[in-house]
């Protein structure tokens, strides 16, 4: 991998990092791979790549339950707040992983409720998968067919689709 000059930021040489849909797409694959082998070891993002990445990691935490959107906050789907702690411990990077969800006390019981599997989800990308698909082709985390497939194979909806087909 060549020099990756977002390295040179004053946070990054102390093992944390910022990714975020904003950054150039040379500067998000920079920190996905100090972030992979060890340099970076806390990484703040937005949800792109809580959604979007195949990122693992020992602890996640979820800072919020809410999106700002059209002018207003709505709850994360569940399915993504599922996607976003799904990172925390795989099996191939170590025997545990921790996840802790900060959300209002109103909303507590019902992510208990999420995490202990006693919900039913369903996937929501369905209605979301173009503007996924447009943004990250946009951003050039996208730049071919395979890359579309590749992604889509590994969401919740190919997984849920593949379980129960219609």
């Amino acid at each position: 991998m060549r020099a990756c000059p977002i390295s040179k930021i004053e946070c990054v040489p102390l093992g944390v990092a910022y990714h975020h849909a904003g950054l150039a797409a040379n500067d998000r694959t920079c920190i996905e791979q100090l972030f992979i082998n060890g340099a970076v070891q806390i990484l703040c993002s937005t949800s792109t790549l809580g959604i979007g990445v195949n990122m693992p990691a020992y602890m996640v935490i979820v800072k919020g339950t809410k999106e700002y959107t059209d002018n207003n906050y709505k709850e994360y789907a569940q399915s993504e707040v599922l996607q976003f702690i799904g990172r925390a411990g795989r099996p191939q990077f170590g025997p545990s992983g921790k996840a802790i969800i900060l959300t209002e006390k109103t909303m507590v019981k019902s992510y208990q409720n999420l995490v202990s599997g006693s919900e039913i989800l369903e996937s929501s990308l369905g209605p979301e998968l173009l503007r996924w698909i447009l943004g990250s082709v946009y951003s050039r985390e996208f730049t071919s067919t395979s890359d579309v497939t590749k992604w889509l194979s590994h969401s919740f909806l190919a997984v849920h689709a593949k379980k129960n087909p219609l």
